[in-house]
Protein backbone atom coordinates (compact mmCIF):
# COMPACT_ATOMS: atom_id res chain seq x y z
CA UNK A 1 0.00 0.00 0.00
CA UNK A 2 1.95 3.05 -1.29
CA UNK A 3 -0.73 5.76 -0.89
CA UNK A 4 0.21 8.72 1.75
CA UNK A 5 -2.38 10.32 4.15
CA UNK A 6 -2.16 13.66 1.68
CA UNK A 7 -2.47 11.57 -1.41
CA UNK A 8 -5.02 9.97 0.58
CA UNK A 9 -7.31 12.94 1.12
CA UNK A 10 -7.11 14.23 -2.48
CA UNK A 11 -8.50 11.34 -3.89
CA UNK A 12 -10.78 10.90 -1.34
CA UNK A 13 -13.61 10.62 -3.87
CA UNK A 14 -12.08 8.05 -6.10
CA UNK A 15 -11.81 4.25 -5.40
CA UNK A 16 -8.58 2.23 -5.38
CA UNK A 17 -9.25 -0.56 -7.84
CA UNK A 18 -5.79 -2.13 -6.47
CA UNK A 19 -6.80 -2.44 -2.82
CA UNK A 20 -9.98 -2.61 -3.26
CA UNK A 21 -10.63 -5.02 -6.02
CA UNK A 22 -12.38 -8.05 -4.12
CA UNK A 23 -14.84 -5.69 -2.29
CA UNK A 24 -15.64 -3.48 -5.05
CA UNK A 25 -16.30 -7.32 -6.81
CA UNK A 26 -19.05 -7.34 -3.71
CA UNK A 27 -20.36 -3.94 -2.83
CA UNK A 28 -19.95 -2.58 -6.75
CA UNK A 29 -18.66 0.73 -7.47
CA UNK A 30 -21.67 3.16 -5.89
CA UNK A 31 -21.98 1.46 -2.77
CA UNK A 32 -18.24 1.92 -2.53
CA UNK A 33 -18.58 5.11 -2.94
CA UNK A 34 -21.04 5.68 -0.24
CA UNK A 35 -18.80 3.82 2.15
CA UNK A 36 -15.85 6.53 1.29
CA UNK A 37 -17.97 9.28 2.42
CA UNK A 38 -19.14 7.47 5.66
CA UNK A 39 -18.40 8.49 8.72
CA UNK A 40 -18.89 6.30 12.30
CA UNK A 41 -18.36 6.67 15.53
CA UNK A 42 -17.08 3.52 17.28
CA UNK A 43 -17.10 3.67 21.56
CA UNK A 44 -15.40 1.22 23.55
CA UNK A 45 -12.10 -0.30 22.42
CA UNK A 46 -12.45 -3.83 24.32
CA UNK A 47 -10.56 -6.33 22.41
CA UNK A 48 -14.11 -6.70 20.59
CA UNK A 49 -14.14 -2.62 19.51
CA UNK A 50 -10.72 -2.99 18.22
CA UNK A 51 -11.59 -6.27 15.87
CA UNK A 52 -14.82 -3.78 14.97
CA UNK A 53 -12.39 -1.01 14.13
CA UNK A 54 -9.84 -3.03 12.31
CA UNK A 55 -12.41 -4.28 9.66
CA UNK A 56 -14.32 -0.81 9.39
CA UNK A 57 -10.63 0.45 8.91
CA UNK A 58 -9.75 -2.04 5.97
CA UNK A 59 -13.24 -1.45 4.14
CA UNK A 60 -12.36 2.57 3.73
CA UNK A 61 -14.76 4.24 5.33
CA UNK A 62 -14.09 8.30 5.15
CA UNK A 63 -13.09 9.13 9.21
CA UNK A 64 -13.89 6.94 11.98
CA UNK A 65 -13.75 8.11 15.57
CA UNK A 66 -13.26 6.60 18.60
CA UNK A 67 -13.93 7.38 21.99
CA UNK A 68 -12.66 5.44 25.20
CA UNK A 69 -10.98 7.15 27.79
CA UNK A 70 -10.60 4.00 29.78
CA UNK A 71 -6.59 3.36 30.60
CA UNK A 72 -5.44 0.44 29.05
CA UNK A 73 -4.76 -2.32 31.81
CA UNK A 74 -2.70 -5.77 31.56
CA UNK A 75 -6.80 -7.45 30.99
CA UNK A 76 -7.35 -5.80 27.82
CA UNK A 77 -3.92 -6.95 26.61
CA UNK A 78 -5.55 -10.87 26.83
CA UNK A 79 -7.88 -10.25 23.57
CA UNK A 80 -6.97 -6.35 22.30
CA UNK A 81 -3.93 -6.57 19.70
CA UNK A 82 -3.36 -3.06 19.27
CA UNK A 83 -2.38 -2.87 23.10
CA UNK A 84 1.21 -2.93 24.45
CA UNK A 85 3.07 -3.36 27.80
CA UNK A 86 3.82 0.80 27.59
CA UNK A 87 0.16 1.61 27.09
CA UNK A 88 -0.28 -0.03 30.12
CA UNK A 89 3.04 1.94 31.98
CA UNK A 90 1.91 4.82 30.41
CA UNK A 91 -1.73 4.20 31.48
CA UNK A 92 -2.91 5.71 27.60
CA UNK A 93 -6.25 5.45 27.04
CA UNK A 94 -7.73 2.31 24.73
CA UNK A 95 -8.75 4.74 22.25
CA UNK A 96 -5.29 6.53 21.88
CA UNK A 97 -3.57 3.33 22.20
CA UNK A 98 -4.89 2.33 19.32
CA UNK A 99 -4.73 4.75 16.66
CA UNK A 100 -1.14 4.06 15.36
CA UNK A 101 -2.53 0.50 14.90
CA UNK A 102 -5.39 1.67 12.88
CA UNK A 103 -3.93 4.41 11.18
CA UNK A 104 -0.95 1.75 9.33
CA UNK A 105 -3.80 -0.39 8.05
CA UNK A 106 -5.07 2.10 5.80
CA UNK A 107 -4.13 5.83 5.01
CA UNK A 108 -7.34 6.70 2.97
CA UNK A 109 -9.16 6.50 6.48
CA UNK A 110 -9.12 9.42 9.00
CA UNK A 111 -8.59 7.59 12.49
CA UNK A 112 -9.44 10.02 15.40
CA UNK A 113 -9.71 9.44 18.90
CA UNK A 114 -12.21 11.79 21.10
CA UNK A 115 -11.82 12.82 24.38
CA UNK A 116 -14.01 14.85 26.66
CA UNK A 117 -17.19 13.98 25.29
CA UNK A 118 -20.01 11.56 26.48
CA UNK A 119 -21.38 8.86 23.83
CA UNK A 120 -24.36 11.40 23.80
CA UNK A 121 -22.90 14.25 23.08
CA UNK A 122 -20.37 12.99 20.41
CA UNK A 123 -23.28 11.65 18.23
CA UNK A 124 -25.37 14.77 18.95
CA UNK A 125 -22.37 17.05 17.37
CA UNK A 126 -21.05 14.57 14.74
CA UNK A 127 -22.91 13.82 11.45
CA UNK A 128 -22.46 9.80 11.70
CA UNK A 129 -23.61 7.79 9.55
CA UNK A 130 -23.75 5.09 11.80
CA UNK A 131 -22.90 4.50 15.89
CA UNK A 132 -21.40 1.45 17.25
CA UNK A 133 -21.19 0.79 20.98
CA UNK A 134 -18.87 -2.72 21.89
CA UNK A 135 -18.91 -4.33 25.61
CA UNK A 136 -21.10 -1.29 27.25
CA UNK A 137 -23.50 -1.57 29.95
CA UNK A 138 -27.29 -1.87 28.77
CA UNK A 139 -28.24 1.08 30.06
CA UNK A 140 -25.79 3.76 28.02
CA UNK A 141 -26.82 1.63 25.11
CA UNK A 142 -30.11 2.02 25.67
CA UNK A 143 -29.77 6.27 25.95
CA UNK A 144 -27.69 6.68 22.52
CA UNK A 145 -30.06 4.17 20.64
CA UNK A 146 -32.67 5.94 21.44
CA UNK A 147 -30.99 9.39 20.43
CA UNK A 148 -29.55 7.69 17.25
CA UNK A 149 -33.08 6.18 16.40
CA UNK A 150 -34.82 9.95 16.54
CA UNK A 151 -32.09 11.10 14.26
CA UNK A 152 -32.25 8.11 11.94
CA UNK A 153 -29.09 7.42 12.70
CA UNK A 154 -27.83 3.77 12.12
CA UNK A 155 -27.32 2.45 15.60
CA UNK A 156 -25.43 -0.69 16.72
CA UNK A 157 -23.62 -2.86 19.59
CA UNK A 158 -21.57 -5.75 20.21
CA UNK A 159 -21.12 -7.74 23.26
CA UNK A 160 -18.76 -10.41 24.08
CA UNK A 161 -19.66 -12.18 26.95
CA UNK A 162 -16.97 -15.46 27.05
CA UNK A 163 -17.95 -18.13 25.02
CA UNK A 164 -21.03 -16.13 23.71
CA UNK A 165 -22.76 -12.26 22.92
CA UNK A 166 -24.84 -10.40 21.81
CA UNK A 167 -25.24 -8.13 18.07
CA UNK A 168 -27.72 -5.58 18.01
CA UNK A 169 -28.85 -3.64 14.90
CA UNK A 170 -31.51 -0.44 14.45
CA UNK A 171 -31.40 1.21 11.39
CA UNK A 172 -34.45 2.97 11.75
CA UNK A 173 -38.22 3.70 10.50
CA UNK A 174 -37.33 3.71 7.09
CA UNK A 175 -34.14 2.72 5.92
CA UNK A 176 -34.04 2.20 2.14
CA UNK A 177 -31.72 -0.86 0.92
CA UNK A 178 -30.87 -0.57 -2.32
CA UNK A 179 -30.32 -4.18 -3.21
CA UNK A 180 -31.34 -6.46 -0.45
CA UNK A 181 -29.30 -9.75 -1.50
CA UNK A 182 -26.32 -8.55 -3.72
CA UNK A 183 -27.35 -11.15 -6.16
CA UNK A 184 -26.67 -10.47 -9.82
CA UNK A 185 -30.07 -9.75 -11.44
CA UNK A 186 -31.64 -12.68 -13.32
CA UNK A 187 -32.37 -13.17 -17.03
CA UNK A 188 -33.98 -16.18 -18.58
CA UNK A 189 -35.06 -17.52 -21.95
CA UNK A 190 -38.97 -17.35 -22.70
CA UNK A 191 -41.21 -20.15 -23.97
CA UNK A 192 -44.67 -18.92 -23.94
CA UNK A 193 -46.31 -16.08 -22.17
CA UNK A 194 -50.47 -16.95 -21.52
CA UNK A 195 -53.28 -14.59 -22.60
CA UNK A 196 -55.42 -15.00 -18.83
CA UNK A 197 -56.70 -12.51 -15.97
CA UNK A 198 -53.19 -13.88 -14.23
CA UNK A 199 -51.32 -14.53 -17.12
CA UNK A 200 -48.42 -17.24 -16.88
CA UNK A 201 -44.88 -16.72 -18.21
CA UNK A 202 -42.70 -20.22 -18.57
CA UNK A 203 -39.49 -20.21 -19.10
CA UNK A 204 -36.99 -22.30 -21.12
CA UNK A 205 -37.39 -25.77 -20.08
CA UNK A 206 -33.45 -25.90 -19.58
CA UNK A 207 -33.58 -23.86 -16.98
CA UNK A 208 -34.81 -22.14 -13.88
CA UNK A 209 -35.94 -18.48 -13.68
CA UNK A 210 -34.28 -18.09 -10.39
CA UNK A 211 -37.18 -15.80 -8.96
CA UNK A 212 -39.20 -14.90 -5.90
CA UNK A 213 -42.44 -13.68 -4.84
CA UNK A 214 -42.58 -10.19 -5.07
CA UNK A 215 -39.31 -9.98 -7.87
CA UNK A 216 -40.09 -7.31 -10.63
CA UNK A 217 -39.78 -8.04 -14.41
CA UNK A 218 -39.28 -6.07 -17.57
CA UNK A 219 -39.53 -8.20 -21.21
CA UNK A 220 -37.28 -7.94 -24.12
CA UNK A 221 -37.59 -9.08 -27.81
CA UNK A 222 -41.01 -10.86 -26.76
CA UNK A 223 -42.80 -11.33 -30.08
CA UNK A 224 -46.42 -11.34 -30.96
CA UNK A 225 -47.33 -9.93 -27.86
CA UNK A 226 -44.84 -6.82 -28.59
CA UNK A 227 -46.57 -4.23 -26.28
CA UNK A 228 -45.36 -6.06 -23.33
CA UNK A 229 -41.63 -5.17 -24.31
CA UNK A 230 -42.50 -1.27 -23.39
CA UNK A 231 -44.28 -2.04 -20.25
CA UNK A 232 -42.51 -0.88 -16.86
CA UNK A 233 -41.48 -3.19 -14.14
CA UNK A 234 -43.77 -5.95 -12.83
CA UNK A 235 -44.20 -7.77 -9.96
CA UNK A 236 -43.80 -11.60 -9.99
CA UNK A 237 -45.93 -14.31 -8.12
CA UNK A 238 -43.77 -17.77 -8.36
CA UNK A 239 -45.83 -20.77 -9.25
CA UNK A 240 -43.05 -23.39 -10.23
CA UNK A 241 -39.29 -23.14 -10.80
CA UNK A 242 -40.83 -23.05 -14.64
CA UNK A 243 -43.41 -20.57 -14.61
CA UNK A 244 -44.34 -17.52 -12.83
CA UNK A 245 -47.28 -15.10 -13.16
CA UNK A 246 -47.14 -11.51 -14.11
CA UNK A 247 -50.83 -10.19 -13.76
CA UNK A 248 -54.03 -9.67 -16.51
CA UNK A 249 -52.25 -9.88 -19.89
CA UNK A 250 -55.65 -10.09 -22.00
CA UNK A 251 -55.71 -6.97 -23.40
CA UNK A 252 -52.01 -7.71 -24.90
CA UNK A 253 -51.91 -9.69 -28.08
CA UNK A 254 -51.45 -13.49 -28.05
CA UNK A 255 -47.37 -14.58 -27.70
CA UNK A 256 -45.97 -15.86 -30.93
CA UNK A 257 -42.69 -17.81 -31.60
CA UNK A 258 -40.96 -18.99 -28.84
CA UNK A 259 -38.31 -16.53 -28.02
CA UNK A 260 -38.03 -13.43 -26.11
CA UNK A 261 -36.52 -12.77 -22.66
CA UNK A 262 -37.62 -10.98 -19.01
CA UNK A 263 -35.02 -9.58 -16.81
CA UNK A 264 -34.98 -8.72 -13.25
CA UNK A 265 -34.82 -5.72 -12.40
CA UNK A 266 -33.63 -4.79 -8.02
CA UNK A 267 -36.06 -2.39 -6.79
CA UNK A 268 -35.25 -0.44 -3.48
CA UNK A 269 -36.59 -2.05 -0.05
CA UNK A 270 -37.41 0.07 2.81
CA UNK A 271 -36.70 -1.72 5.85
CA UNK A 272 -37.99 -0.80 9.36
CA UNK A 273 -36.86 -2.16 12.95
CA UNK A 274 -37.32 -1.76 16.48
CA UNK A 275 -35.33 0.23 19.33
CA UNK A 276 -33.21 -1.92 21.29
CA UNK A 277 -35.77 -1.01 24.33
CA UNK A 278 -39.13 -2.83 21.79
CA UNK A 279 -36.69 -5.48 21.63
CA UNK A 280 -35.60 -7.11 24.84
CA UNK A 281 -38.33 -8.00 25.91
CA UNK A 282 -40.06 -9.04 23.14
CA UNK A 283 -37.02 -9.68 20.87
CA UNK A 284 -36.20 -10.98 17.23
CA UNK A 285 -33.20 -13.13 17.31
CA UNK A 286 -31.01 -14.45 15.15
CA UNK A 287 -28.76 -17.64 16.20
CA UNK A 288 -27.51 -20.49 15.25
CA UNK A 289 -27.74 -22.06 18.44
CA UNK A 290 -31.50 -23.38 19.35
CA UNK A 291 -31.69 -21.87 22.69
CA UNK A 292 -31.50 -18.61 21.47
CA UNK A 293 -34.12 -17.55 23.99
CA UNK A 294 -32.34 -18.78 27.34
CA UNK A 295 -29.23 -17.14 25.63
CA UNK A 296 -31.27 -13.76 25.50
CA UNK A 297 -32.69 -13.88 29.10
CA UNK A 298 -28.91 -14.62 30.15
CA UNK A 299 -28.08 -11.82 28.33
CA UNK A 300 -30.64 -9.71 30.13
CA UNK A 301 -29.52 -11.22 33.85
CA UNK A 302 -26.06 -10.04 32.94
CA UNK A 303 -26.98 -6.85 32.34
CA UNK A 304 -29.06 -6.68 35.20
CA UNK A 305 -26.33 -7.73 37.49
CA UNK A 306 -24.01 -5.23 36.28
CA UNK A 307 -26.36 -2.70 37.05
CA UNK A 308 -26.67 -3.47 40.41
CA UNK A 309 -22.99 -3.64 41.11
CA UNK A 310 -22.07 -0.80 39.43
CA UNK A 311 -18.50 0.08 37.55
CA UNK A 312 -19.81 -2.07 34.63
CA UNK A 313 -18.67 -5.02 36.23
CA UNK A 314 -19.58 -8.70 35.32
CA UNK A 315 -19.62 -12.00 37.43
CA UNK A 316 -16.28 -12.91 38.76
CA UNK A 317 -15.06 -16.19 37.36
CA UNK A 318 -13.68 -17.04 41.28
CA UNK A 319 -17.01 -16.14 43.00
CA UNK A 320 -19.56 -19.07 41.99
CA UNK A 321 -22.23 -17.65 44.08
CA UNK A 322 -22.27 -14.70 41.16
CA UNK A 323 -23.07 -16.76 38.67
CA UNK A 324 -26.01 -18.23 40.76
CA UNK A 325 -27.14 -14.90 41.36
CA UNK A 326 -27.27 -14.49 37.54
CA UNK A 327 -29.35 -17.59 36.88
CA UNK A 328 -31.87 -16.60 39.37
CA UNK A 329 -32.55 -13.26 37.81
CA UNK A 330 -32.54 -15.19 34.48
CA UNK A 331 -35.28 -17.17 35.63
CA UNK A 332 -37.38 -14.48 36.78
CA UNK A 333 -36.41 -12.43 33.73
CA UNK A 334 -37.94 -15.89 31.29
CA UNK A 335 -41.21 -15.47 32.88
CA UNK A 336 -41.71 -11.97 31.84
CA UNK A 337 -40.35 -12.36 28.41
CA UNK A 338 -43.59 -12.02 25.46
CA UNK A 339 -44.30 -15.20 25.02
CA UNK A 340 -43.28 -16.12 28.67
CA UNK A 341 -40.12 -18.69 27.99
CA UNK A 342 -40.78 -21.85 29.46
CA UNK A 343 -39.69 -23.08 32.69
CA UNK A 344 -36.09 -23.49 32.29
CA UNK A 345 -35.02 -27.08 32.29
CA UNK A 346 -32.15 -28.95 34.30
CA UNK A 347 -29.63 -28.78 31.46
CA UNK A 348 -30.45 -25.08 30.72
CA UNK A 349 -29.68 -24.14 34.09
CA UNK A 350 -26.47 -26.21 34.17
CA UNK A 351 -25.55 -24.65 31.02
CA UNK A 352 -26.58 -21.13 31.72
CA UNK A 353 -24.46 -21.10 35.09
CA UNK A 354 -21.72 -21.82 32.97
CA UNK A 355 -21.83 -19.52 30.95
CA UNK A 356 -22.35 -16.89 33.79
CA UNK A 357 -19.12 -17.76 35.38
CA UNK A 358 -16.84 -16.70 32.36
CA UNK A 359 -19.09 -14.31 31.18
CA UNK A 360 -16.01 -11.29 32.39
CA UNK A 361 -13.72 -13.74 30.22
CA UNK A 362 -12.79 -11.72 26.77
CA UNK A 363 -11.64 -14.50 24.01
CA UNK A 364 -10.23 -13.42 21.33
CA UNK A 365 -11.78 -16.06 19.25
CA UNK A 366 -15.23 -15.04 19.83
CA UNK A 367 -13.92 -11.22 19.60
CA UNK A 368 -12.74 -11.90 16.08
CA UNK A 369 -16.38 -13.72 14.98
CA UNK A 370 -18.46 -11.25 16.49
CA UNK A 371 -15.99 -7.95 15.24
CA UNK A 372 -16.55 -9.84 11.83
CA UNK A 373 -20.36 -10.01 12.36
CA UNK A 374 -20.39 -6.50 13.48
CA UNK A 375 -18.19 -5.06 11.30
CA UNK A 376 -20.26 -6.54 8.20
CA UNK A 377 -23.34 -4.84 9.78
CA UNK A 378 -21.46 -1.80 9.61
CA UNK A 379 -20.73 -1.68 5.98
CA UNK A 380 -24.51 -2.32 5.35
CA UNK A 381 -26.38 0.66 7.31
CA UNK A 382 -23.89 3.09 5.66
CA UNK A 383 -24.14 1.84 2.28
CA UNK A 384 -27.30 0.49 1.95
CA UNK A 385 -26.41 -2.75 0.38
CA UNK A 386 -27.89 -6.18 1.92
CA UNK A 387 -30.36 -6.22 4.10
CA UNK A 388 -29.35 -5.78 8.22
CA UNK A 389 -29.71 -7.71 10.53
CA UNK A 390 -33.43 -7.56 11.88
Amino acid sequence: MSASPASASASASAVDDSLYSRQLYVLGVEAQHRLQSSRVLLTGLSGLGCEVAKNVTLAGVQALDLLDEQPCSERDRGSHFAIQQSHVEQRLSRAAASLPFLRELNPYVHVNALSGLSVLQAVQRGAYSAVLMCDLPLSEQLAVNAECHARSIPFLSASSLGLFGVVFVDVGASFVVSDPSGEPAVRGLLSHISNAADGVVTVHEESRHGLSDGDTVTFEEVEGMTQINHQPPCAVRVLSPFTFSIGDTRALPPYTGNSGYFQQVKQPVTVSTHTLEQQLMKPTLLTEFTCERELHVLHLALEEWRQQHGHGQLPSPAQFAHSQQVVDMAQSIAARLTPPLPALSASSLALLTRLARISSCSLSPVCSYLGGVAGQEVLKAVTGKFTPLQ
